[in-house]
This record gives C-alpha cells, structure tokens and sequence, in this order.
C-alpha cells in the first residue's frame, strides 16, 4: 500500500522502511496539530471574545435594571419618603436659625 506522497514500493525493504518511517510520520504530524492547538489558544487568550464580552454586557445591563427596580422600589416607600422629608426640614431649620 503506498501513501499520496510516497513513491511506490517494491519488495520488503521498501515495506520495511516505510513501517520503520510510519512512526517519525505520525510523530511529526502529532507535534504540528499540538503546535497549531497551542498557537489557537495563545491567540484567543489575546483577542477579546466578541460573544463572549456580549454576554457580559447583557448580564451587567439586566443586573442594573434589577438594581434601579429594587432602588425605585424603597425610594418610593413611605418610610423613605419620611426620612427625606424630615431631613430637608432639619436643613430648612438649621439655615432659619
């Protein structure tokens, strides 16, 4: 049986030598596909993550609105409307007197 790239082989040295040179092969094209694999990740460690950064940008936005839901929801109490008020009148007084 011969390869793409082999030229073809006649007897059992040519079988011997191609068994003998299977290995080196398999070897070299394993430390290629680890180089390639380790180049992708060194360049993806470097670029942002497009959809990645997306997804933050979702998760923070529906965080915030989750905030200012909960803010609006005390601001609007009555007992935060009473402190409010009472602490304007302490400023009020405190300027008249």
């Amino acid at each position: 049986m011969t390869g793409i790239n082999q030229p073809p082989m006649s007897g059992k040295t040519g079988f011997i030598t191609a068994m003998r040179n299977a290995p080196k092969a398999v070897a070299r094209k394993a430390r290629e596909r680890a180089c390639m694999i380790d180049a992708t990740i060194r360049l993806q460690a470097l670029e942002p993550q497009k959809g990645a950064a997306t997804a933050e940008y979702a998760m923070v936005l529906v965080a915030a609105c989750g905030f200012a839901a909960v803010l609006f929801a005390v601001i609007k109490s009555d007992v935060v409307k009473n402190l409010v008020i009472a602490l304007i009148k302490g400023a009020l007084e405190l300027k008249k007197g």
